[in-house]
């Protein structure tokens, strides 16, 4: 009976895995395909603003190569694990948070692409909505 109940929660969290998984995907297709608009929003900002707001997308390259530790830490009682070993565990949760990697480190590509083609001619003004448009829009 007990292996029964384990079977099922593992396979319970694999699909909310791949869930999460898919959702991560499509969230990141829409920020790569909205890179220019988000550049055009950072335009004519100082630099270190446009480094700051890129900055929290680093975070998932830092828990893909800080995996196998933070799970030996949490899950495997302060056992050293590797990250062939992670990955044979649980393969839903590496594919979850390598794609999360990927999605950001293309987002970040995209927005670092379009931000330096932005002129700062180009930026709203401040406190004027996105759905507004100037002349010749």
């Amino acid at each position: 009976m007990r292996a029964t109940t384990t079977t099922t929660l593992r396979l319970v969290i694999d699909l909310v895995l791949g869930v999460l998984t898919l959702a991560v995907l499509a969230l990141g297709i829409r920020g790569v395909a909205r890179a220019r608009h988000w550049a055009t929003r950072m335009a004519g900002r100082p630099w270190w603003r446009v480094v700051l707001q890129l900055a929290p997308g680093l975070v998932t390259v830092v828990v893909l190569v800080t995996l196998p530790g933070l799970l030996g830490a949490v899950v495997g009682g302060g056992r050293d694990l590797t990250f062939e070993q992670v990955a044979y565990y649980s393969p839903a949760l590496v594919d979850w948070i390598a794609s999360a990697t990927l999605v950001q480190a293309a987002a970040l590509v995209a927005r670092s692409t379009a931000f330096r083609g932005v002129s700062p001619g180009r930026a709203r003004p401040a406190g004027t909505p996105a759905f507004v448009r100037g002349p010749g829009s």
